[in-house]
């Protein structure tokens, strides 16, 4: 067994970090309802050697030592039986590349040495969870009653293998940070209006062609992530995104952009790059916020820059094609201007 010293401090705040465990149980039974609990990179076997099979992670028997728990890292992990119970004041769950069941009976779990293949159904009683990591695994779709955690502010479903998202998920109005990205989706309900919650969006590396209207309804975003998607239009109602201080476009099928996107004043980064752009909006200078601009790999000729006026904003780089020109470029001493080769 190797744990990882439990000083002082961490058994006020009842935190155990453990690794290369043989029975957790025996680990945290000392602990009068622990917090939090990181289970990390194991091959988890307890076993009855009375009758040798593999008994449960979290045994009936050591209900009061986790029915407080609201901390469970579970990463990387090769586990047998496994039930969480009473778990209603969870407020963080990180299930990441290993298998875990999360059940209210006594019914066992299946032994599986793969990641997580589905949302384990009693996910729905943790109605109290904030932060619900579930990215880089095998899912093929969320389920509805993910609806129930109407207190989350965090989701994490980035690197699965979904195509679509469930209606019921855009009713978790608290939502602040969502990662759909390195998915196969192809398409974004208009519902995503509702989450008005919302600081950052990640839909890079789906399947993306369209965007839907309402998401410019987001009105608290700042981070607005659709590289590497097919889109082809953005709306000039991207104007009312007037927190927005990221946009990632980069590498997708974009031939024009709206001189709206000109009115996004906290606006720090815009890429551009890998799109077939020919012309910006003469106004593209005058973002008061802007320091770093992606133009590579487009069609553009001339970059409409004026020397007064990015000598008192922000403006401090810009990545262009080596053909593409900047008038007066020379003026520009306070800006670093890259061609790649």
């Amino acid at each position: 067994m190797n744990i990882l010293n439990i000083d002082v401090i961490s058994y006020i705040l009842k935190f155990i970090n453990v690794s290369d465990i043989i029975n957790i149980n025996l680990v945290c039974k000392q602990f009068n309802g622990i917090l939090q609990l990181n289970i990390l990179w194991n091959h988890y076997v307890y076993r009855d050697y009375d009758e040798n099979i593999i008994t449960s992670l979290f045994d009936i028997s050591y209900k009061k030592t986790y029915e407080k728990l609201h901390s469970l890292s579970y990463i990387k992990n090769i586990m047998g039986k496994k039930n969480i119970i009473n778990m209603t004041d969870m407020t963080y769950l990180y299930l990441s590349g290993g298998t875990l069941s999360i059940s209210y009976s006594s019914s066992d779990a299946s032994i599986s040495t793969s990641k997580i293949t589905s949302i384990p159904l009693g996910i729905k009683y943790l109605v109290n969870l904030r932060i619900l990591f579930l990215h880089r695994n095998q899912l093929t779709k969320v389920i509805p009653e993910i609806s129930n955690l109407i207190n989350l502010v965090r989701l994490d479903l980035d690197h699965n293998q979904l195509t679509t998202i469930p209606l019921e998920l855009y009713n978790l109005t608290k939502l602040q940070v969502l990662f759909l990205h390195d998915n196969f989706l192809t398409e974004i309900s208009s519902k995503i209006g509702n989450l008005v919650d919302l600081r950052e969006l990640h839909l890079n590396n789906n399947n993306l062609v369209t965007i839907p209207l309402e998401i410019n309804k987001l009105v608290n975003l700042e981070k607005l992530y659709l590289q590497n998607n097919n889109i082809k239009i953005i709306s000039p109602e991207i104007e009312n995104l007037i927190n927005l201080k990221k946009l990632h476009l980069g590498t997708n099928n974009l031939t024009t952009i709206p001189k709206e996107i000109c009115k996004l004043i906290k606006l720090k980064y815009l890429h551009l790059n890998n799109n077939q752009l020919q012309f910006l909006p003469k106004e593209i200078g005058y973002l008061p916020k802007l320091q770093y601009l992606y133009l590579s790999s487009n069609k553009l000729i001339v970059i409409p820059l004026d020397v007064d006026v990015c000598k008192s904003s922000e403006f401090r780089y810009i990545c262009l094609d080596k053909l593409t020109i900047i008038p007066e470029e020379k003026k520009f001493h306070n800006l670093v201007i890259e061609r790649p080769h």
